[in-house]
């Protein structure tokens, strides 16, 4: 009988395949898990959303069972079939397989579902026995959705929820001093959560990372702060304090700022899972000029 998988757990937290909580009411003695305890034959496993990092999907359907870093077994799961109750592989094909009651995905659209057994064997002993650890539990397939799509979706929300990066430069009007020390600073946004319903249900976060290239070779990190008495330009420990540079040659400098928001996507109760970062920009210029003496009679 063809396997559906190779050794490893059903769902695999060591391969960065993220458990989500339960979207259904499950039965008061239904054990969803590896162990001691099989999973009981009436148990259809946990429906909710689910990460895939090698195929960057988002996927409905139902995780039915977990392990620990440390679980002294291993597993496999082939169809459930009469056959295959003590061993896997064991069958051909049967009905059983596909006798699943129906379960609907977010949209309405009926699920596939198949009825597995899973199998398992110490680590510590690779030539013995598989041993089924179920008599049978149904796992259900809905539609997928890619990540871009989610991160296209978050995009939308934090552009509306947000505000792009803007320049203010001390002194203004985009003319400095040669050797004279010109303060940048951005209006600071802050670790954003929001809500998203399409193209899936969960929360975005996003925290907000400030670089800038201030021309000459001159770079700096975060928000930068506005010119305060209390704390000198001049002083190097005001250096995590002020965005600032001192240009040691005349002419245009060009200023970029990156608003780079670092996102994630949080579903239900499950752990954050990392989005493609949002990135935004922003230049101006400003003219550094060579002061001129004068003389003047007095």
């Amino acid at each position: 009988m063809r396997r559906l998988s190779g050794a490893g757990l059903l769902v695999l937290l060591s391969l960065g395949v993220w458990l989500l909580p339960t979207m259904t009411a499950q039965a008061a003695d239904c054990e969803v898990k590896f162990g001691h305890v099989s999973a009981g034959s009436t148990c259809e496993g946990k429906l909710g959303w689910s990460y895939d990092p090698a195929a960057r999907t988002f996927g409905y359907g139902s995780m039915i069972a977990s392990a620990k870093a440390n679980d002294p077994y291993e597993y496999l799961q082939d169809f459930a079939c009469a056959a295959n109750t003590t061993r896997p592989g064991a069958g051909i094909a049967c009905s059983r397989a596909f006798d699943c009651p129906e379960r609907l995905d977010p949209d309405g659209t009926p699920m596939r579902g198949t009825r597995i057994v899973a199998f398992r064997r110490l680590k510590a002993h690779p030539g013995s026995s598989w041993q089924a650890t179920n008599t049978g539990v149904c796992r259900y397939a809905g539609r997928t959705i890619p990540r871009s799509a989610v991160v296209d979706a978050a995009r939308e929300r934090i552009k509306k929820e947000v505000g792009r990066p803007t320049i203010i430069a001390q002194p203004p009007g985009g003319v400095t001093l040669v050797n004279f020390t010109t303060l940048f600073h951005a209006p600071e946004q802050s670790v954003t959560s929001l809500t998203i319903t399409k193209p899936l249900a969960g929360t975005i976060t996003a925290t907000p990372q400030y670089t800038w290239d201030l021309d000459d070779g001159i770079t700096a990190e975060g928000s930068g702060h506005p010119y305060d008495q209390g704390t000198d330009p001049r002083d190097p420990a005001s250096d995590d304090h002020y965005v600032k540079a001192v240009y040691s040659s005349a002419g245009d400098k060009e200023i970029l700022l990156t608003l780079t928001w670092q996102v994630s996507i949080t579903l239900g109760s499950s752990g954050a899972i990392p989005l493609e970062p949002i990135v935004f920009t922003r230049n101006t210029k400003t003219t550094a000029k060579t002061a001129t003496a004068r003389l003047y009679a007095r």
